[in-house]
This record gives C-alpha cells, sequence and structure tokens, in this order.
C-alpha cells in the first residue's frame, strides 16, 4: 500500500498497524479488520481518497495495533525485498542491507540466504533462513536491525515479511544447510 501511495506522488511517512475495533468470525480468507497507517500531507488527503485510502478518522473504534509481521517472528525465517521504484534504488539503505545480511551469515545467525531476483533501478528480492544452532534471539535481533533499516520511500521500495520457511524449486539448494 505504501508503495501505492509514493508512485502517485503522495509521501507516505511513518507506516504503522491498526485495527478498525471491529469484531469479525475467523475464516479463512475473511475480513480481520486489521488497518494499515501512514501519515500523508493535508493537501494529499483528496489524491490517497481517490485510490481508495479513508482518514483514520472515519473509523470512530480503530487504535493502532502490533502488526501481525512483528508478532509473527517467533518463525524461522524472512523474505526481504529493497528496489528502486522508478530512480535507482536508495543505496544507501541497500548498502546496509547487504551488510546486515552478510554480519548474519558470517555470524552464523542465518543458514540459507536465496536471491529471487534482481531489481531493474538496483536491490534484490529473497529470503533469509535462521540457522540451527543461532543464539537465542539472534534471528529476531537480526530482523529488527532489519526493520530499523529506513530507506528513502520516493526512490525504494523495502519491506521484511516473515514467512514458515524459504521457498526455492532447486533441490540442490534445499540439501543444503
Amino acid at each position: 500500500m505504501k508503495k501505492e501511495l509514493i508512485e502517485a506522488k503522495i509521501p507516505a511517512k511513518h507506516a504503522r498497524c491498526g485495527t478498525n475495533g471491529l469484531l469479525y468470525p475467523a475464516v479463512c480468507g475473511g475480513e480481520t479488520g486489521r488497518l494499515n497507517l501512514f501519515d500523508i500531507p493535508a493537501k494529499k488527503l483528496g489524491d490517497a481518497s481517490d485510490l481508495g485510502f479513508q482518514p483514520l478518522s472515519d473509523w470512530p473504534d480503530a487504535s493502532e495495533a502490533p502488526c501481525e509481521e512483528e508478532a509473527a517472528f517467533a518463525g524461522n525465517a524472512a523474505e526481504i525485498s529493497i528496489n528502486g521504484i522508478g530512480p535507482a534504488v536508495d543505496e544507501d539503505a541497500y548498502r546496509r542491507v547487504r551488510k546486515t545480511i552478510g554480519k548474519a551469515v558470517a555470524d552464523n545467525v542465518i543458514s540459507r540466504f536465496i536471491v529471487y531476483g534482481y531489481g531493474v533501478e538496483g536491490g534484490f528480492s529473497g529470503c533469509v533462513q535462521e540457522g540451527r544452532f543461532v543464539q537465542p534471539n539472534a534471528f529476531s535481533d537480526f530482523i529488527k536491525k532489519l526493520r530499523a533499516i529506513n530507506a528513502d520511500p520516493n526512490t525504494t521500495a523495502y519491506s521484511v515479511t516473515a514467512v514458515e520457511k524459504c521457498e526455492t524449486s532447486s533441490p540442490e539448494i534445499d540439501g543444503v544447510e
């Protein structure tokens, strides 16, 4: 959603999560009440509304809530994507992501790093998986370091998302730990 705002030339700052305060039955594919919250300039509210975004004031029972992916990082893997969105990727953020991953490999925090592909304007998308003999909390600390990296939203789409495991179709890679 942040990328959608940025592509529409609407600055999206301070991304966070929330809930609309309504209750929903727990069924696969059903509504959850989860909200993605962004701070945008007041002069851009009309443009955001045209894209289907609503002001938080439209939800009287809404409140901020922890993002699900933050809670999900008792998990073993994360998909990472950092790519340019027209202009070139934010080189400083890209360098910090690579350095953070490299240190985690060197420290045996992750046992697998798979690059799914490279962006036309720089960057990559891939997956990292927790090592078997990693110290307690080392993987979650690594994820926090990745999430603390702020890429320029005017040039770069950046995300770190919890997944159960890294997906690959290569049996040679699956056998390597």
